[in-house]
């Protein structure tokens, strides 16, 4: 019975292909975290000149009665 080996090999970033820049958006919500575990992951496989991150706040009820005068 013979055994099989697998062997992993880790590819090399592209050198021809580089994001320039990135927009993400957070917003305080529980997608936050998956977000960036992804951008991390993504940013281990793709070079990035900048990350621009954007919070986008959520509208809380302290905030409702302001918009409903």
């Amino acid at each position: 019975m013979a055994e099989k080996t697998q062997t992993r090999t880790h590819a090399a970033k592209p050198e021809s292909f580089e994001v320039k820049e990135a927009l993400v958006t957070l917003e305080l919500g529980r997608t936050d975290a998956p977000v960036l575990r992804y951008l991390d992951f993504l940013a281990r496989q793709v070079r990035f000149g900048t990350f621009h991150l954007l919070h986008v706040r959520p509208l809380f009820d302290t905030f409702r009665t302001l918009y409903e005068r």
